[in-house]
């Protein structure tokens, strides 16, 4: 090839090629019209000599003349590649040193491209070599001495061999070995093949990605089995070794070319666990190109390099299994077959900027899309597969054994999508994990991109689903495109009335529906930790092409009595605007090994490493928030919860701090309705606002048990642990308020202030209460009793300061199964100060407190307290005992009443009720009463209608007709339809007294002999 000098006087050093097109040129002080290279090269000038291959123009300042001038001084001969000719710097750039003799200095072929970990070198370390020239092909030749070779480094791997290096000075395509590349572009590039020798291995193409943990890092993933690829793979390189290499191709790119000689085995396996190969006669090569990875945007000095598969390059894979299907990802739980080939699988690279991998995802909130996982970091560039005309599958390792039709069936794949158009689809192959492990991070946030972009292109239809249910290893039942995570039961029938919310929707249960993409990958991993909350489960909803719904309830206890169950609606949690929040109804999915949670942070734990929870995409965001919300709501301590999160492998689902205030038994919703029991709700109404919230501090469902019967698989049980432990009392503000400001003793007042409950099998095992009812009047006088204070136990110390509330009565509950019925119910024990007295009745003195009931009907949704008491008389009819004595326990009244309803937003308001009063006489036969005078004994009780009677157009009793003397009394009046009530009449016979039928119980209105405060009562005896 000939140089010609330049005509200008002032550049009559530069040689240059009469083809304007070649950026070369020869700069030598040779006193000659023109260079002839392969002279040059044979040393015939006897002149040193520089050959320049440069970008863009040639400059020919005295600055640019000069800096040749010295280098040619220094090195005398060499080959250099200069990024700019405007700021010539040869001591910088790369270059290939030659002596006169034609001999390559020792050290001098020193290539190196990229500054990192990752560069691309070549290098005759301690070998020396020669300079030829190929005049035919317009190459010059560089070989290493005999026995010797040259080496090369490329994407991290060990040095590979060059047995001769050649560098095309024209465009002509180059056939190197009598191969043929698809490179074409070659001119200035150092072209040579790479050698098999000894344990020497060829350099794999790679797809390079960048992380960071506080310090950089890159890692690649290879596509090939490295023995294979080493023996049926020949790779050829042309590498234009300027300093700044561009991410896109251009005329200044370096290639590597593999060449299949055989068919090459690639790190891709088919579900029969089959190596899938590429062909290689009919597939030819694959051709990469060295793209960088920038660590820092901006900094030169930053940059690695790798050879990376080009866009539009293909890998066409072949299986030896019929209809073989191509597994994806980490787990294989991923698949993909060809529509059109059974056998074989395209797959073509398409280039991306994006190769940082953002771990942390996406926080707080901020994004919407799983591609926040990947971001851009400077010029670097990378590639990825793009895969078209293919189904697609989820859940491949995890598909059932049964087809649960009764039949069983082989190894099954789950059709998710139908991918029709491209669709880039970040894929390991699963061989590549072995060889490098940190390949399992970008895996995560792989399959993270990969579930949305097959979501999002399934825009008008649904994800397929498998034809029949089936049960999952972790204990689920899917059916179509949703999960069952406890057995389905149908719900107990409830009066029409009571219509609660699990009514209309037909059934308990626990179930995720249309869990396509992100929830159908966090579940299915062989080792589960994935997290749902309200507000998480919301902003993955209200997501493009995401139809998922939440429908979760269930009952505890209900197996025992369904009259007194503890329902838990998490579906209403999950579909309440005002409440998607992170810390209630926390739910976690466990299966696998690790420990869930440790109190004390003394060992590594799940909930502490967000970075082994298996959520992906959109349900990937805030870890932060909902790790401190599990750590928050988990501080409390309980036999079987504190087991099980430091369980390793305990394994199932635990839902934490749940509201429970509309769906715990109609009793407790009762006695809890004067104050409200969800904190976070704003209703406007006056009940009180206390800062506790009534939740089931947690329910845990251990791994279902399952069955197969008649062939088909179904979940057999599911047991429920749990705990509820509300507790006012333990909030200073909470029992501040109720002491200060809700107890003023001014009208009939109650409050809920304990329930605890502890659920094992599904069941009560540990049960207590308490309730404070305050009554300041009875019978419509104002009554007074002692203090008490308001406290949970039963001998508190002394506390000087408080002084307790006056007029309170405690109620502690207790639950206990009936032996006869083994139905469950409540029992509430009554604990007051000392005696009721009336301050202002001239009958009653004061009632002895036995026990006091709170009971519900069905019938009209009513609540009633009923209080049982011993009666005795003030001194104003100490006379009495002429006419009637009683034994010790004389006269008892039962179910004195105060009744209420429910009311949304107030306090509710208690009457007072004599529907149900029911007054027991004791009478004495012996002693001065009337009784002791006759040989009687009581033979029975006769209810009659009393006639209307009006005085002055109002409602009379008439008056009292007494047989012996006189008894003032208050003249009665009422208001009431007399024909409504049942008036008693005393029947005695004569006989033997007889003391063991002497009791007497007065039904419904019961008319006798006294009068209690403003309520009249005739009494009739014959």
């Amino acid at each position: 090839m000939i140089f010609t000098k330049n005509s200008d006087p002032l550049k009559k050093s530069f040689f240059e090629s009469a083809d304007t097109s070649l950026n070369v040129f020869v700069f030598s002080k040779l006193d000659a019209a023109v260079i002839d290279i392969e002279k040059a090269i044979a040393g015939q000038y006897g002149q040193g000599y520089l050959l320049i291959f440069f970008k863009g123009k040639i400059d020919y300042s005295q600055k640019t003349q000069d800096e040749l001038f010295t280098e040619l001084q220094i090195t005398g001969t060499g080959i250099y590649w200069v990024d700019d000719m405007a700021n010539i710097n040869l001591a910088s750039s790369q270059r290939i040193s030659i002596s006169n003799n034609n001999v390559i200095k020792i050290s001098a072929l020193s290539i190196s491209i990229g500054s990192n970990n990752a560069n691309i070198n070549i290098s005759n370390r301690d070998a020396a070599g020669t300079v030829g020239y190929d005049s035919s092909n317009e190459l010059v030749i560089i070989k290493p001495e005999k026995g010797h070779f040259f080496t090369v480094g490329a994407n991290q791997n060990k040095p590979g061999k060059i047995s001769e290096i050649e560098i095309p000075l024209t465009k002509k395509a180059p056939l190197f070995f009598e191969q043929s590349l698809s490179t074409q572009n070659v001119f200035s590039a150092i072209c040579f093949q790479i050698v098999r020798d000894g344990d020497n291995s060829l350099f794999q193409p790679c797809s390079a990605y960048l992380s960071n943990d506080g310090d950089f890092k890159t890692t690649s993933i290879k596509y090939f089995d490295e023995n294979s690829y080493n023996e049926n793979v020949q790779l050829f390189a042309a590498i234009k070794p300027f300093k700044n290499i561009s991410a896109v191709s251009d005329e200044y790119s370096s290639y590597f070319e593999g060449i299949y000689s055989e068919n090459v085995l690639t790190n891709f396996l088919d579900d029969k666990g089959a190596k899938y190969f590429i062909n290689g006669p009919s597939s030819k090569s694959l051709l990469s190109r060295i793209m960088p990875i920038e660590y820092i945007d901006g900094d030169p000095t930053s940059i690695d390099f790798f050879f990376t598969p080009q866009a539009g390059e293909k890998l066409v894979l072949n299986s030896t299994n019929p209809s073989p299907f191509c597994l994806v990802g980490h787990n294989g739980v991923e698949a993909i077959q060809n529509k059109a080939t059974a056998n074989t699988v395209e797959m073509i690279f398409v280039e991306d900027e994006r190769i940082l991998i953002n771990k942390n995802g996406v926080k707080d909130g901020d994004g919407t899309s799983a591609e926040d996982f990947l971001r851009k970091n400077g010029t670097s560039r990378t590639t990825i597969i793009n895969t078209q005309n293919a189904f697609y599958y989820l859940d491949s390792e995890k598909s059932p054994l049964f087809k649960n039709d009764k039949t069983q069936s082989g190894y099954a794949f789950i059709n998710k999508a139908d991918i029709t158009a491209p669709l880039s689809f970040p894929i390991i192959p699963i061989f590549s994990f072995k060889a490098n492990p940190e390949l399992i991070e970008v895996e995560e946030v792989f399959k993270k991109v990969r579930l949305e972009r097959i979501i999002n292109q399934q825009t008008n239809q649904k994800l397929a689903s498998p034809a029949n249910p089936f049960i999952t290893p972790q204990g689920f039942l899917k059916t179509g495109a949703g999960y069952d995570f406890i057995k389905n039961n149908p719900p107990p029938k409830r009066a029409k009335k009571n219509k609660k919310f699990w009514e209309s929707s037909g059934t308990f249960q626990f179930r995720i529906s249309d869990s396509a993409g992100d929830l159908d990958l966090s579940l299915r991993k062989d080792q589960v930790f994935f997290v749902l909350t309200p507000a998480l489960f919301h902003h993955y909803i209200t997501s493009p092409n995401v139809r998922a719904t939440c429908d979760a309830f269930f009952s505890l206890n209900n197996d025992i009595n369904a009259e007194v169950n503890f329902n838990v609606d998490i579906t209403s949690l999950y579909n309440n605007q005002t409440l998607y929040t992170h810390d209630k109804g926390i739910i976690i999915f466990k299966f696998g090994r690790g420990k869930i949670f440790d109190k004390t942070g003394a060992s590594p734990d799940l909930v502490n490493n967000t970075r082994l929870w298996t959520n992906h995409g959109l349900l990937n965001s805030d870890l932060d928030n909902i790790q401190a919300a599990i750590k928050n709501a988990a501080q409390f301590s309980e036999s079987y919860f504190d087991d099980i999160i430091n369980d390793e492998n305990w394994n199932g689902i635990i839902a934490l701090n749940i509201p429970v205030g509309n769906t715990i038994p109609a009793i407790f919703q009762g006695l809890a309705s004067s104050q409200n029991t969800d904190p976070t709700k704003n209703d406007g109404s006056d009940k009180l606002k206390l800062k506790t919230s009534l939740n089931l501090n947690y329910a845990a469902f251990p791994v279902n048990k399952t069955k197969i019967d008649g062939g088909i698989v179904s979940i057999t049980s599911t047991s429920f642990y749990g705990m509820i432990d509300y507790n006012v009392l333990n909030c200073a503000d909470d029992r501040n308020l109720i002491i200060n400001t809700y107890f003023k003793n001014t009208t009939w007042q109650f409050a809920l202030t304990k329930l605890k409950v502890i659920f094992a099998n599904s069941s009560i095992t540990e049960f207590s209460s308490f309730a404070f009812l305050q009554i300041p009047e009875l019978f419509s006088d104002m009554v007074q009793f002692d203090n008490i204070r308001l406290t949970h136990d039963d001998n508190p110390l002394p506390i000087p300061s408080d002084k307790g509330i006056p007029n309170l009565i405690r109620l502690a509950g207790s639950y206990q199964k009936n032996t006869s019925t083994n139905a469950g119910e409540f029992r509430f024990d009554a604990k007051l100060n000392g005696k009721i007295n009336f301050t202002d009745n001239n009958i009653l003195k004061e009632i002895d407190v036995k026990a006091v009931g709170f009971t519900h009907s069905l019938s009209d949704n009513k609540f009633r307290f009923d209080i049982d008491a011993m009666v005795y008389f003030t001194k104003y009819i100490d006379n009495i005992g002429n006419i009637f004595s009683f034994n010790a326990d004389g006269l008892e009244f039962q179910n004195i009443g105060l009744i209420f309803g429910l009311v949304d937003i107030n306090i509710p308001k208690l009457d007072f009720d004599f529907s149900r009063l029911l007054v027991i006489p004791n009478f004495s036969f012996t002693g001065d009463g009337f009784m002791s005078s006759f040989p009687i004994t009581f033979s029975h009780f006769q209810t009659f209608k009393l006639p209307k009677i009006t005085v002055g157009g109002q409602p009379h009793f008439g008056d009292p007709d007494f047989d012996f003397f006189k008894i003032r009394y208050i003249e009665p009046h009422g208001n009431i339809v007399w024909s409504d009530f049942d008036f008693g009449q005393f029947r005695w016979t004569k006989g033997i007294k007889r003391t063991d039928f002497n009791r007497v119980v007065f039904q419904r209105r019961i008319f006798s002999w006294f009068q209690i405060g403003r309520a009249r009562f005739k009494g009739i005896a014959s």
